[in-house]
C-alpha cells in the first residue's frame, strides 16, 4: 500500500507537469493511464491482462471498442474509457461506456482523463451500470483515504463481492456527507424537530412542545450555531497539539515544522495563534479538494495570506485580523488571471464564521487545478 501511495504521488506530480501538454486521447493514455495500470500490478503489454481496444458488439452496433479491458480468466472484469486530459467526464444517457458495461457484464467501469477517475458499478440494478459513480479519485488533488479503495482493483486483489461491498460503503458515505453538509449550511425542519425533541427529552418534566412554524423559525438558527461551534471545537482540539508542540509529542513538532511559513518573517511580523487556527481550519475545509501539502501560509504586517502551491499569484484567502473588526478576504470572484486579484472581504467576529464560506474556499482552490 505504501509503495502504491508513493507511486501515485509521483504520477500526480507528472500529471501536473505534463497534463496541459497532452492534447490527444492517445497521449493521455500513454503518459498517465497506462502508468497507473502498471502501478496496480498489471502488465500493460500482455493482452491477457490488459486488452486495448477491446471489441464489444452492442445490439446492431458491431465491432465497437472500449479503450481498455482488464481481463481475468479470459473475461473483462473492468472496462476503462479514456478522454483527453481535461476532457469532459459527464456521463450522457446511453453513453458508449454504459453500453459496453451492460453488454459485457463487467463488474466495474472507469471513465478517466488520466487525472480524474470516475468509478461505476451496478448497485441499483444488476448488470446495468449506475448513472452516478460510486467513487471519484483525482490524482492532482489526491484524497489518500481513497487509495485503499483503488488498491482493491489491483492485480490479484480484485474480488467482485468485495468490490460491491466497498462501492456500497463509498456511495452511502458520500451521500451521508452531502446530507450533513446541507444540514450544516441550513438545518431543515425535520432535523430541527429531532434535535429540539431530543433536548426536551433530557428534561424530565418538560411539557410536550408544539412545533409551530414560529417555534421552528426560532430554533433553526440555534441549531445551526450549535453545529458550527461543535465542529469548530473538534477542529480546535486537534489543532492545539499541532500549534503547541512539545518534547513529549515529537510527531507534533515535526508536523508544526512541516507547515511553517514559506518565507522567514521579519521581527515586526508575528503569526498569531488565531491566524494559525484559521489556517488549519481552511486547510481542513480543503481536504478532498486539493492535497494538504499544496496549501501554504505567508504572513505580512497587515494581513496573513493562504496560497496554493506557495504562489502569490494563486491566493486562496487572506486573514485581516489586526484590527477590532476582523475580515476574511476571498478570491472566488472575477477573472483568475486578473492582477491584482479581486478580493471580497467578509466581516467576521469568530473563526466559526469561516465554516459557512467552505464552498467558496473550495471553489477558489479548484480554479488553480
Amino acid at each position: 500500500m505504501m509503495e502504491l501511495t508513493a507511486r501515485l504521488k509521483d504520477l500526480a506530480e507528472k500529471s501536473r507537469a505534463i497534463g496541459p501538454t497532452l492534447k490527444t486521447e492517445e497521449a493521455t493514455k500513454m503518459a498517465l493511464v497506462m502508468p497507473l495500470l502498471s502501478h496496480l500490478g498489471y502488465d500493460v503489454h500482455d493482452p491477457r491482462e490488459i486488452c486495448p481496444e477491446f471489441i464489444c458488439d452492442v445490439g446492431e452496433k458491431k465491432k465497437e471498442r472500449v479503450d481498455y479491458a482488464i481481463m481475468q480468466d479470459g473475461k473483462p472484469i473492468i472496462l476503462i474509457e479514456c478522454k483527453q486530459y481535461g476532457g469532459c467526464l459527464d456521463l450522457a444517457p446511453g453513453t458508449q461506456l454504459e453500453r459496453y458495461f451492460n453488454t459485457t457484464f463487467s463488474h466495474v467501469a472507469v471513465l478517466t482523463d488520466g487525472n480524474r477517475y470516475r468509478f461505476f458499478t451496478d448497485l441499483e440494478a444488476r448488470n446495468r451500470m449506475d448513472k452516478v459513480p460510486y467513487m471519484e479519485f483525482t490524482l492532482e488533488s489526491m484524497d489518500e483515504g481513497l487509495i485503499p479503495e483503488v488498491f482493491k482493483l489491483a492485480k490479484g486483489r480484485f474480488d467482485p463481492a468485495t468490490a460491491m461491498s466497498a462501492a456500497t460503503d463509498l456511495k452511502y458515505t458520500r451521500e451521508f456527507r452531502k446530507i450533513l453538509e446541507e444540514l450544516f449550511q441550513e438545518p431543515d425542519e425535520e432535523f430541527v424537530r429531532f434535535l429540539v425533541g431530543k433536548a426536551d427529552e433530557r428534561e424530565k418534566d418538560a411539557p410536550r412542545r408544539r412545533f409551530t412554524p414560529g417555534v421552528i423559525a426560532s430554533f433553526s438558527p440555534l441549531v445551526k450555531r450549535a453545529m458550527q461551534r461543535w465542529i469548530n471545537s473538534k477542529i480546535n482540539e486537534r489543532l492545539k497539539s499541532a500549534i503547541q508542540p512539545d518534547e513529549e509529542h515529537p510527531a507534533n513538532a515535526a508536523r508544526a515544522q512541516e507547515i511553517a511559513p514559506a518565507e522567514e518573517l521579519g521581527d515586526k511580523i508575528v503569526t498569531t495563534d488565531e491566524e494559525w487556527q484559521a489556517f488549519f481550519l481552511v486547510k481542513s475545509i480543503l481536504l478532498g479538494t486539493v492535497a494538504p501539502e499544496r496549501i501554504f501560509i505567508r504572513d505580512a504586517q497587515t494581513y496573513c495570506s493562504v496560497f496554493f502551491d506557495d504562489n502569490n499569484r494563486q491566493p486562496i484567502c487572506r486573514f485581516w485580523f489586526n484590527a477590532r473588526q476582523k475580515y476574511i478576504g476571498l478570491f472566488d470572484k472575477g477573472d483568475p488571471n486578473e492582477r491584482p486579484r479581486q478580493e471580497d472581504r467578509i466581516p467576521i467576529d469568530t473563526l466559526d464564521e469561516i465554516l459557512p464560506l467552505a464552498d467558496r474556499l473550495r471553489e477558489t482552490a479548484k480554479r488553480y487545478l
